[in-house]
Protein backbone atom coordinates (compact mmCIF):
# COMPACT_ATOMS: atom_id res chain seq x y z
CA UNK A 1 0.00 0.00 0.00
CA UNK A 2 1.33 3.32 -1.30
CA UNK A 3 2.02 6.50 1.03
CA UNK A 4 -0.79 8.44 0.24
CA UNK A 5 -3.54 5.43 0.48
CA UNK A 6 -2.34 5.17 4.00
CA UNK A 7 -2.64 8.70 4.45
CA UNK A 8 -6.03 8.41 3.14
CA UNK A 9 -7.07 5.58 5.30
CA UNK A 10 -5.53 7.45 8.71
CA UNK A 11 -7.38 10.37 7.70
CA UNK A 12 -10.42 8.50 7.38
CA UNK A 13 -10.12 6.80 10.71
CA UNK A 14 -9.19 10.50 12.10
CA UNK A 15 -12.39 11.55 11.08
CA UNK A 16 -14.74 9.15 12.02
CA UNK A 17 -12.98 8.72 15.41
CA UNK A 18 -13.53 12.70 16.17
CA UNK A 19 -17.19 12.08 15.47
CA UNK A 20 -17.07 9.10 17.84
CA UNK A 21 -16.23 11.50 20.25
CA UNK A 22 -18.23 14.62 19.52
CA UNK A 23 -21.23 12.22 19.44
CA UNK A 24 -23.05 12.53 22.35
CA UNK A 25 -24.74 9.42 24.93
CA UNK A 26 -27.20 9.56 28.19
CA UNK A 27 -24.94 9.21 31.48
CA UNK A 28 -26.79 8.64 34.90
CA UNK A 29 -25.48 11.05 37.33
CA UNK A 30 -26.55 10.77 41.37
CA UNK A 31 -27.97 13.82 43.29
CA UNK A 32 -28.46 15.02 46.42
CA UNK A 33 -30.86 17.61 47.67
CA UNK A 34 -31.83 19.22 50.98
CA UNK A 35 -35.41 19.79 52.29
CA UNK A 36 -37.56 20.79 54.90
CA UNK A 37 -39.69 18.18 57.12
CA UNK A 38 -42.19 18.45 59.45
CA UNK A 39 -41.53 16.28 62.97
CA UNK A 40 -43.38 15.68 65.81
CA UNK A 41 -41.65 15.17 69.41
CA UNK A 42 -43.47 14.80 72.45
CA UNK A 43 -43.61 17.29 75.61
CA UNK A 44 -45.08 17.42 79.00
CA UNK A 45 -46.46 20.34 79.81
CA UNK A 46 -48.32 21.33 82.95
CA UNK A 47 -52.10 22.55 82.81
CA UNK A 48 -54.76 24.04 85.00
CA UNK A 49 -58.04 22.36 85.27
CA UNK A 50 -61.16 22.64 87.89
CA UNK A 51 -62.57 19.85 89.30
CA UNK A 52 -65.71 19.53 92.24
CA UNK A 53 -64.54 18.07 95.77
CA UNK A 54 -65.06 18.35 99.31
CA UNK A 55 -62.04 20.22 100.47
CA UNK A 56 -61.33 22.46 103.73
CA UNK A 57 -61.42 25.95 104.68
CA UNK A 58 -59.55 26.74 107.16
CA UNK A 59 -60.28 30.17 109.06
CA UNK A 60 -58.39 31.70 111.67
CA UNK A 61 -57.45 34.12 114.00
CA UNK A 62 -55.86 35.66 117.42
CA UNK A 63 -56.96 37.75 120.41
CA UNK A 64 -54.87 38.08 123.82
CA UNK A 65 -56.64 36.47 126.52
CA UNK A 66 -56.64 38.05 130.19
CA UNK A 67 -55.49 35.91 133.00
CA UNK A 68 -58.50 34.54 134.95
CA UNK A 69 -56.50 34.07 137.64
CA UNK A 70 -52.99 34.55 138.67
CA UNK A 71 -51.05 34.74 142.45
CA UNK A 72 -47.68 34.95 143.91
CA UNK A 73 -46.07 33.32 146.14
CA UNK A 74 -42.61 33.62 148.08
CA UNK A 75 -43.12 30.20 150.39
CA UNK A 76 -42.92 27.66 147.78
CA UNK A 77 -40.54 26.32 144.80
CA UNK A 78 -40.94 24.70 141.57
CA UNK A 79 -38.29 22.36 140.80
CA UNK A 80 -35.75 24.10 143.34
CA UNK A 81 -36.19 27.32 141.74
CA UNK A 82 -38.77 30.08 144.02
CA UNK A 83 -40.48 32.11 143.87
CA UNK A 84 -43.86 31.24 141.85
CA UNK A 85 -46.31 33.27 139.95
CA UNK A 86 -49.44 31.28 139.03
CA UNK A 87 -51.20 32.83 135.93
CA UNK A 88 -54.36 31.24 134.59
CA UNK A 89 -56.55 31.22 131.69
CA UNK A 90 -59.95 30.28 130.47
CA UNK A 91 -60.10 30.45 127.05
CA UNK A 92 -63.00 31.69 125.48
CA UNK A 93 -65.46 29.82 123.42
CA UNK A 94 -63.22 26.80 123.37
CA UNK A 95 -65.77 24.35 121.82
CA UNK A 96 -66.00 26.81 118.83
CA UNK A 97 -62.41 26.13 117.29
CA UNK A 98 -60.62 22.72 115.76
CA UNK A 99 -57.44 23.74 117.07
CA UNK A 100 -55.58 26.43 119.34
CA UNK A 101 -52.09 27.76 119.60
CA UNK A 102 -50.28 29.78 122.09
CA UNK A 103 -48.28 32.46 121.09
CA UNK A 104 -46.51 34.27 124.53
CA UNK A 105 -44.65 37.09 124.45
CA UNK A 106 -41.97 37.55 127.83
CA UNK A 107 -40.76 40.77 127.90
CA UNK A 108 -36.67 40.67 129.15
CA UNK A 109 -36.92 41.57 132.84
CA UNK A 110 -35.51 44.68 134.08
CA UNK A 111 -32.92 43.21 136.29
CA UNK A 112 -31.15 40.46 135.78
CA UNK A 113 -32.65 37.23 137.84
CA UNK A 114 -32.60 33.60 136.39
CA UNK A 115 -36.26 32.75 135.26
CA UNK A 116 -38.16 29.72 134.00
CA UNK A 117 -41.66 29.46 132.63
CA UNK A 118 -43.50 26.16 132.57
CA UNK A 119 -46.90 26.00 130.76
CA UNK A 120 -49.60 23.14 131.36
CA UNK A 121 -53.43 22.19 130.22
CA UNK A 122 -54.88 22.44 133.46
CA UNK A 123 -58.59 21.77 131.42
CA UNK A 124 -59.08 18.22 133.33
CA UNK A 125 -57.42 19.28 136.82
CA UNK A 126 -58.44 23.05 137.31
CA UNK A 127 -56.21 25.46 138.32
CA UNK A 128 -53.77 25.55 140.70
CA UNK A 129 -55.16 27.45 143.81
CA UNK A 130 -53.38 29.71 145.77
CA UNK A 131 -50.53 27.56 148.47
CA UNK A 132 -52.37 27.35 152.10
CA UNK A 133 -50.47 27.54 155.16
CA UNK A 134 -49.45 24.91 157.41
CA UNK A 135 -51.94 23.81 159.30
CA UNK A 136 -51.28 24.13 163.25
CA UNK A 137 -49.00 22.07 164.61
CA UNK A 138 -48.30 19.97 161.30
CA UNK A 139 -44.85 19.37 160.45
CA UNK A 140 -43.91 20.44 157.32
CA UNK A 141 -41.12 20.07 155.05
CA UNK A 142 -38.83 22.32 152.56
CA UNK A 143 -36.63 19.49 151.50
CA UNK A 144 -36.26 20.07 148.14
CA UNK A 145 -34.49 16.41 147.71
CA UNK A 146 -37.96 15.16 147.93
CA UNK A 147 -40.30 13.58 144.75
CA UNK A 148 -42.40 16.72 144.84
CA UNK A 149 -41.85 19.24 141.72
CA UNK A 150 -43.88 21.68 143.80
CA UNK A 151 -42.10 22.07 147.50
CA UNK A 152 -42.09 24.86 150.11
CA UNK A 153 -43.63 26.04 153.43
CA UNK A 154 -47.25 24.77 152.71
CA UNK A 155 -49.94 22.72 153.78
CA UNK A 156 -49.53 19.15 153.40
CA UNK A 157 -52.76 18.95 152.23
CA UNK A 158 -51.86 21.60 149.30
CA UNK A 159 -48.44 20.18 148.26
CA UNK A 160 -50.25 16.53 147.78
CA UNK A 161 -53.07 18.37 145.18
CA UNK A 162 -50.11 20.77 143.87
CA UNK A 163 -47.79 18.40 143.14
CA UNK A 164 -51.05 16.08 141.81
CA UNK A 165 -51.83 18.55 139.42
CA UNK A 166 -48.60 18.97 138.16
CA UNK A 167 -48.36 15.50 137.58
CA UNK A 168 -51.44 15.20 135.69
CA UNK A 169 -51.52 18.34 133.93
CA UNK A 170 -51.26 18.07 129.69
CA UNK A 171 -47.45 19.63 130.13
CA UNK A 172 -47.47 21.96 127.20
CA UNK A 173 -43.90 23.21 127.06
CA UNK A 174 -41.34 25.18 129.53
CA UNK A 175 -38.14 27.80 128.98
CA UNK A 176 -35.62 28.98 130.97
CA UNK A 177 -32.89 31.56 131.82
CA UNK A 178 -35.37 34.18 129.97
CA UNK A 179 -33.01 36.52 130.77
CA UNK A 180 -30.20 35.75 128.62
CA UNK A 181 -32.04 36.20 125.06
CA UNK A 182 -31.52 39.51 123.22
CA UNK A 183 -35.23 39.47 121.99
CA UNK A 184 -36.99 41.62 123.31
CA UNK A 185 -39.80 40.70 123.46
CA UNK A 186 -39.38 36.74 123.43
CA UNK A 187 -41.41 34.67 121.87
CA UNK A 188 -42.92 31.27 122.41
CA UNK A 189 -45.42 29.22 120.55
CA UNK A 190 -47.28 26.29 121.76
CA UNK A 191 -49.63 23.56 120.20
CA UNK A 192 -52.95 23.62 122.56
CA UNK A 193 -54.97 21.34 120.83
CA UNK A 194 -58.44 21.80 122.15
CA UNK A 195 -57.26 23.13 125.80
CA UNK A 196 -59.61 24.96 127.49
CA UNK A 197 -57.73 26.27 130.63
CA UNK A 198 -54.23 26.96 130.71
CA UNK A 199 -52.21 27.58 133.55
CA UNK A 200 -48.27 29.29 133.41
CA UNK A 201 -46.01 29.00 136.49
CA UNK A 202 -42.91 31.44 136.60
CA UNK A 203 -40.42 30.85 139.10
CA UNK A 204 -37.31 32.82 139.65
CA UNK A 205 -37.57 36.77 140.40
CA UNK A 206 -37.95 37.93 143.47
CA UNK A 207 -40.62 40.75 142.24
CA UNK A 208 -43.30 40.81 139.87
CA UNK A 209 -42.49 43.88 137.82
CA UNK A 210 -39.60 41.65 136.78
CA UNK A 211 -41.64 39.47 134.95
CA UNK A 212 -44.17 40.76 132.62
CA UNK A 213 -45.89 37.94 130.03
CA UNK A 214 -48.99 38.70 127.42
CA UNK A 215 -50.74 35.53 126.13
CA UNK A 216 -52.62 35.28 122.69
CA UNK A 217 -54.83 32.65 121.58
CA UNK A 218 -54.17 31.59 118.03
CA UNK A 219 -57.59 29.73 116.96
CA UNK A 220 -58.24 27.63 113.22
CA UNK A 221 -62.00 26.66 112.34
CA UNK A 222 -62.03 23.76 110.09
CA UNK A 223 -65.27 24.05 107.63
CA UNK A 224 -66.12 21.59 104.89
CA UNK A 225 -66.97 22.81 101.73
CA UNK A 226 -68.17 20.87 98.53
CA UNK A 227 -66.92 23.14 95.61
CA UNK A 228 -64.82 23.79 92.49
CA UNK A 229 -60.95 22.92 93.32
CA UNK A 230 -58.53 24.60 91.40
CA UNK A 231 -55.77 21.68 90.37
CA UNK A 232 -52.55 21.00 88.23
CA UNK A 233 -52.00 17.92 85.98
CA UNK A 234 -48.92 17.30 83.58
CA UNK A 235 -50.27 16.05 80.03
CA UNK A 236 -48.26 14.62 76.87
CA UNK A 237 -48.08 17.58 73.84
CA UNK A 238 -47.09 16.71 70.28
CA UNK A 239 -45.36 19.88 69.31
CA UNK A 240 -44.22 20.13 65.44
CA UNK A 241 -40.82 21.44 64.37
CA UNK A 242 -38.95 21.37 61.54
CA UNK A 243 -35.88 19.61 60.64
CA UNK A 244 -33.45 19.97 57.74
CA UNK A 245 -33.22 16.35 55.72
CA UNK A 246 -31.33 15.41 53.04
CA UNK A 247 -32.59 12.65 49.77
CA UNK A 248 -30.81 11.14 47.19
CA UNK A 249 -32.32 11.07 42.73
CA UNK A 250 -30.63 10.49 39.80
CA UNK A 251 -30.70 12.79 36.69
CA UNK A 252 -29.93 11.27 32.95
CA UNK A 253 -27.78 13.79 31.50
CA UNK A 254 -27.01 13.90 27.45
CA UNK A 255 -23.02 14.30 27.73
CA UNK A 256 -20.50 14.00 24.65
CA UNK A 257 -19.02 10.19 24.59
CA UNK A 258 -15.35 11.76 25.75
CA UNK A 259 -16.83 12.66 28.89
CA UNK A 260 -17.60 9.53 29.94
CA UNK A 261 -14.08 8.42 29.97
CA UNK A 262 -12.77 10.99 32.22
CA UNK A 263 -15.59 11.36 34.98
CA UNK A 264 -16.33 8.76 37.48
CA UNK A 265 -19.90 6.95 37.67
Amino acid sequence: MDMKSISNTLLIALISFTGILLSCVNKEYTMTQDYNATENRTEYITESYTENETYTSVSSGEYELPSFTNWTSFDVTLNNLGNLFYYGYDITDPDNYDNISLKIEIWKPPQYEMESISVFDVTKTGHLSYPEPPIAGEETTTDNTSSYVINGTASNRWLENANALITRAKFLGARTNLWSNQDNPQLIQLDAGKAQKIGIIISGPGNKWNTTIRLFVLWTINTPVYGPVNKERTVQKQVPYQVVKQRTYYEIKHVPIWETFFTEH
